[in-house]
């Protein structure tokens, strides 16, 4: 009763009222049916009829309809249409009860369905049996009113049985039941019709020929039996349709998650069975929600027990069928006593093995060819696969990048990539021509051969550009030479000066002596303020020690530029260092850094100035900010250079002919400690001729963190350009 109610829940409310309704419909007319004749009510016509119900529901005929359906012809109707001229009316409504109650739980019919059909079959029984004897006298005397009224009960049968049908259909399935009624009145008419005709002539042969009634034993069992042929016959060629159906869908599957689906839903399309499979140490579809492992051996035969004997959550009879690497179980109806299944599930089994291990060497090759497309596609190298002819198998997306060309598959290389050992195993470098775009590239490339079943001999290139490598190596050479220089600048006469007080100091005056010793000192200096810059220039450029910090605050910065103008001319005797600008003014700023930018300017200037030339500082104040700038009477510097030049070791000339020194680190230090000071440094033509170093300043407030250096900008060395530091 729970499992009654439960089901009820969840049906419509109007199916729920119809139940109901029925059942207390089937209720009230086998009663009715019992009063018409209490006395005659006996067991033995009961059993009688049940019986011959489920004889008559195992005992029948398929028939193909026109619409593709297949019509179940059976005798059960028959029983009780006969039964309605030999017995009570309450024996008949009985007896229908019971035989169609058996012939349902047979079936393992679901238990609402089994009330609402033994509730229906009942009513239609009762209100044939009631109509019947209501109108002959003598069912038994084949006269005009018991013809009349046979007529009658079987087609008040027929009615009531398609009626309810359509309604409980309709009322389930949400659709309209009088549509239902017009589609469904043929075939639940056409059984009840054949069954009644046959009971009249049971009926005839009964009251005329007794003895011809066997006769009639042999055609039925006869069409009984062809019935079952054909219709095995039928199920076997559905059956293998379905095979085939599943089988194109399994060679079309591409990992085992799918072919186990397939395989689950084959079983179940094809054989009308539950179905979950086992492989790889796990359930890998259909399995019931909380399974565990499946003991069964991979190898063993055939084994029939319960679902939860092969590790699945239930008490249900299951059939587990092992294909080596896994286990098929299957459950339902038959599944564990039906011979005629063992076949199919055999064949389900040798398909999930064969296609199980395909799917899942498929699977690794397909994940095998991404990982290598995703590492050709993600490399910086550009990587190339040729032929035995040349033409670009395999073009990355490196290459792309590298050569401009999008894709360069199914092209000759030379089309392509232009001459060159594209083809030579071996480690080559090419240098790349001027191109839109290419700009005199260097690629070194490394080429090997390999042989390919299907494509023969290919050659598999990886090139790497190697251009800013070159550069950065040249940079280096650039820089090791610029240092050497001045480092052996001073080195030379202070040597020369330690030698001469050293060997012939008694033949040196006074004067002399001070001056070798002041050429020493100041050579000295000059060491130490190259090694400076060089600590200082590692200090802005590393990531990983603490830069120097600005410390702001209030400081007339015309006094700290005159400070520097005067320094600058004691230093620079043979140049004119002119200052222009306000007498004063305060701003905030760290006047420790200020002085170290002006430093560098003015011996930047000082040293690209004709002798004798001029020098000019202006201080210019400009709303909020300050500019600063520095002239020079020299060469000038290309506008294509101008950021170049505050790049560290930067010359514009070859290091190994410089005409002037220094190396190369001025410029790039003061721009560091300008950003830091919050401002920026630019460098232009003068109003005239030469060079001006313009620094702009805030007044306000500065940048009071570390100083951050953006990582320099790729070195290049240009030999035929006037050195600048």
């Amino acid at each position: 009763m729970t499992g009654i109610r439960e089901a009820l829940r969840e049906l419509p409310r109007s199916a729920q009222r119809l139940i109901w309704l029925v059942t207390a419909a089937a209720v009230a007319l086998c009663a009715a049916a019992i009063a018409l004749a209490p006395a005659a009510m006996s067991p033995v016509p009961v059993v009688a009829i049940a019986a011959s119900m489920v004889l008559g529901e195992r005992f029948g005929l398929d028939i193909d309809s026109r619409n593709d359906n297949t019509i179940r012809f059976a005798l059960a109707d028959t029983a009780v249409f006969a039964a309605l001229a030999f017995t009570a009316p309450g024996n008949v409504a009985l007896g229908a009860l019971l035989g169609i109650l058996i012939a349902q739980l047979l079936e393992r019919t679901e238990p609402i369905k089994v009330l609402f059909n033994c509730a229906q079959y009942t009513v239609c029984a009762s209100l044939a049996a009631i109509t019947l004897f209501s109108i002959a006298d003598d069912p038994l005397r084949l006269d005009s009113r018991t013809v009349l009224g046979f007529a009658l009960a079987v087609a008040l049968f027929i009615v009531a049985n398609s009626v309810l049908i359509a309604l409980i259909t309709g009322f389930v399935t949400q659709r309209n039941p009088l549509r239902l009624a017009q589609q469904l009145a043929p075939t639940s008419a056409l059984v009840p019709a054949c069954n009644g005709a046959f009971a009249v002539l049971v009926l005839v042969l009964w009251v005329n020929a007794p003895f011809a009634l066997a006769a009639m034993a042999a055609p039925l069992i006869l069409l009984h039996l062809a019935s079952r042929a054909q219709t095995s016959e039928q199920r076997l060629r559905n059956r293998s349709d379905l095979l085939v159906e599943v089988e194109r869908n399994l060679a079309e599957a591409r990992d085992p998650v799918e072919v186990s689906r397939l395989i689950s839903e084959g079983v179940r399309t094809t054989l009308g069975l539950s179905a979950a499979l086992w492989h790889d140490g796990r359930w890998r579809a259909g399995a019931p929600e909380g399974s565990g492992s499946c003991p069964v051996d991979g190898e063993a035969d055939p084994q029939r027990g319960t679902l939860a004997d092969f590790g699945l959550l239930g008490e249900e009879r299951a059939l587990a069928v092992p294909f080596g690497p896994g286990v098929l179980v299957a459950w339902g109806e038959g599944a564990a006593t039906a011979d005629e299944l063992l076949p199919w599930l055999e064949r389900f089994a040798r398909s999930a093995r064969v296609h199980l291990d395909r799917a899942a060497a498929s699977m690794a090759l397909e994940q095998e060819r991404a990982t290598l497309e995703a590492v050709v596609g993600g490399t910086a190298d550009g990587i190339l696969v040729l032929d035995d002819d040349g033409i670009v198998r395999l073009w990355n997306d490196a290459m792309a990048s590298l050569t401009g060309t999008t894709d360069g598959r199914h092209q000759q290389v030379h089309d392509v990539l232009g001459p060159g050992p594209w083809q030579d195993p071996g480690v080559h470098d090419v240098i790349r021509p001027n191109t839109n775009t290419d700009d005199g590239r260097i690629w070194r490339v490394a080429i090997a051969s390999v042989d390919d079943a299907g494509l023969g001999r290919l050659s598999v290139a990886v090139v790497h550009d190697v251009t800013e490598e070159r550069r950065v190596a040249q940079a280096k050479d650039d820089m090791l030479a610029i240092v050497s220089h001045e480092l052996r600048t001073p080195l030379t006469p202070i040597k020369a000066s330690a030698q001469l007080l050293s060997q012939r100091a008694d033949r040196l005056d006074q004067h002399q002596r001070q001056r070798l010793l002041d050429q020493i000192e100041n050579r000295a200096d000059h060491l130490g303020r190259l090694v400076e810059d060089l600590i200082l220039v590692a200090q802005l450029s590393s990531q990983g020690s603490d830069p120097p910090r600005v410390v702001p605050a209030t400081a007339d910065l015309v006094q700290v530029v005159r400070g520097e103008v005067d320094r600058a001319q004691e230093s620079l005797p043979e140049h004119v260092v002119a200052y222009e600008g306000p007498e004063s003014l305060l701003g905030t700023t760290d006047a420790l850094r200020l002085q170290q930018v002006l430093a560098n300017l003015l011996d930047n200037a000082g040293k690209f100035s004709p002798t004798g030339g001029t020098i000019s500082v202006h201080v210019i104040e400009r709303d909020e900010h300050v500019e600063i700038r520095v002239i020079d009477e020299g060469p000038g510097v290309p506008l294509e250079d101008r950021d170049r030049v505050f790049e560290r070791f930067e010359r514009l000339e070859d290091p190994l002919r410089m005409r002037t020194s220094g190396a190369g680190l001025g410029l790039f230090i003061v721009r560091a400690l300008v950003r830091a000071l919050g401002g920026e440094v630019t460098i232009d033509d003068g109003p005239t001729a030469g060079t001006a170093a313009t620094v702009q300043l805030p007044l306000l407030g500065v940048t009071t963190g570390p100083v951050v250096v953006e990582p320099p900008p790729r070195i290049a060395r240009r030999s035929e350009q006037h050195d600048r530091r």
